[in-house]
């Protein structure tokens, strides 16, 4: 009859602290596996497995959460969207608009005042149906 050991397992956060405390060798591996109730052989086996995988952390360069950055980039993808419609829609009112102030001969007061009028708002939507009627 065989019975069967339960191992204890260990996140990789702990791991992680216990073979940070092993490279700051302020204790020895014997005093370390006695803290944390564990065999100084398997602390230098993380050790070991610790060293051989650090040279990938520089190698594979930044790490990125690919989950964020695609949430991030959708978010970005509907504002550009959002404000492409935005502008469309201000450039096609901005020039009928415009266009219907100048009066029939498309040089009259009544454009001139129009024009000094968006100049002189603060707001920052007029300044943009000024500068979508200049690009047209």
């Amino acid at each position: 009859m065989s019975t069967k050991k339960n191992y204890r397992k260990h996140t990789a956060s702990f791991k992680t602290k216990v073979v940070l405390e092993a490279l700051g060798e302020r204790e020895t591996l014997s005093e370390l596996g006695h803290r944390y109730q564990l065999n100084p052989t398997q602390i230098a086996a993380w050790k070991k497995q610790f060293l051989g995988g650090a040279e990938q952390v520089f190698s594979q360069g930044p790490v990125v959460d690919s989950k964020a950055h695609e949430q991030e980039k959708a978010q970005l993808h509907q504002q550009i969207g959002e404000l492409t419609v935005t502008v469309n829609w201000l450039k096609k009112n901005c020039c009928n608009d415009l266009g219907a102030a100048k009066g029939p001969g498309g040089t009259g007061p009544q454009g001139i005042e129009h024009r000094a009028a968006v100049r002189s708002a603060g707001d920052p939507s007029q300044r943009l149906l000024f500068q979508a009627r200049a690009d047209v």
